[in-house]
């Protein structure tokens, strides 16, 4: 196995291990167990769960940021991308996350992992707004201020996407953030 590859079991197995056990209950001996590579070799990648944290967020992020770049430079209209940006948060939150509300207090908490999520929320407004910006020279979108406007998209949208995780029982979560979708571009395409 290449030393990418390892890196890459260990953070999946703590992954797993977080949607099953949270964050102040997951041990290192339980990474190793789950990951089946050596205690030393876990060591040998990660000097600590701290240092296994900042990887599964770059994880995260980086897939994120993967999905968003795709999405702008696909074809169709602005609308579209901007939907499919919703329902690619909701279907990677569905499947991969961590508990939601934990994701963001350990973010907090940290100030690494907070440096990390500013980062990779800046480069997230910045695509928004590049489809943003897609959609206004197309006459598709009618928006004053892009970056204003792309910060309360991105909040609603991880606003559904969290609380829809954290209390499922509340509301559908697809039918909330169709919903969802459905206000932003009421608010944002151009009127004739």
């Amino acid at each position: 196995m290449s030393e990418k590859e390892t890196r890459q079991a260990i953070v999946m197995a703590a992954i797993q291990l977080l949607g099953q056990k949270g964050f102040a209950n997951v041990s290192m001996n339980d990474i190793v167990k789950v990951s089946g590579i050596s205690k030393g070799g876990v060591y040998w990648h990660f000097k600590s769960k701290d240092d296994i944290i900042l990887a599964i967020f770059d994880f995260f992020f980086d897939a994120q940021l993967d999905l968003l770049n795709q999405t702008l430079a696909g074809e169709g209209k602005a609308s579209d991308k901007l939907k499919r940006i919703f329902q690619l948060a909701t279907e990677e939150a569905e499947v991969n996350l961590p508990p939601p509300l934990e994701f963001y207090a350990l973010a907090v908490r940290n100030e690494a992992l907070k440096g990390r999520m500013s980062d990779y929320f800046d480069g997230y407004c910045q695509r928004v707004i590049e489809l943003l910006q897609q959609g206004i020279d197309a006459g598709e979108f009618q928006i004053s201020d892009p970056r204003m406007a792309a910060i309360n998209i991105i909040s609603l949208m991880e606003g559904v996407v969290l609380l829809g995780l954290s209390i499922p029982h509340m509301w559908d979560l697809k039918a909330q953030v169709n919903s969802a979708i459905d206000v932003v571009l009421r608010g944002i395409n151009k009127r004739d």
